[in-house]
């Protein structure tokens, strides 16, 4: 009876966990079998998955699974894959490695077809996450993406009252909605 309530235990949660990631890796299966798939990307996917669940987490890890995803040798493929799976981004930190992929990205890559960089930035100002709106703001500066659109989303977040001087998060947006919005309107 304990081997079987052991079994059910350890089987339901990896059940689930498949069931999640079909949906998630929906992007892999338009190309090919999550089967047959490169390897490298699974695990890249897998770790993005992951990191939906957790609570908790270092920026360091944002920070190198968006390397990871810039040092993939296909860059066209990556991106293709990213863009697709953007919409099933639901996760604060998931949606971090994205925009910071894009900003690590070379700014040549910026022209990759398909990655609508005006759309994402303007979602992320939008989101309820200010480490989000941070990354999307830093986005809009380093890849010198300015409409009118952004810039009127940058400004509130620029001139924002912060009631908690002790909220870095949002001092830290506010300083960079202020330094895109100074940097964009001068383009």
């Amino acid at each position: 009876m304990k081997l079987l309530l052991f079994i059910l235990l350890v089987s339901v949660p990896f059940i689930v966990s498949i069931a999640k990631a079909e949906t998630f890796f929906s992007p892999l299966k338009k190309t090919k079998d999550i089967e047959r798939a490169d390897p490298e990307i699974v695990a890249l996917f897998q770790r993005l998955e992951e990191m939906g669940q957790m609570r908790v987490i270092m920026p360091v890890e944002i920070f190198g699974l968006a390397r990871a995803f810039v040092d993939y040798p296909d860059r066209e493929k990556i991106c293709d894959l990213l863009r697709h799976a953007y919409p099933n981004l639901h996760h604060h930190f998931q949606k971090r490695v994205f925009f910071t992929f894009l900003r690590f990205a070379q700014p040549d890559e910026f022209k990759t077809p398909g990655i609508e960089l005006a759309s994402y930035i303007s979602a992320g100002l939008d989101d309820d996450m200010t480490w989000v709106q941070y990354d999307a703001a830093w986005l809009a500066l380093v890849s010198k993406t300015v409409t009118p659109e952004i810039l009127a989303k940058l400004k509130p977040l620029s001139e924002m009252k912060i009631e908690d001087e002790t909220d870095n998060s949002l001092k830290s947006l506010k300083s960079r909605a202020q330094e895109a919005l100074t940097a964009l309107s001068h383009l």
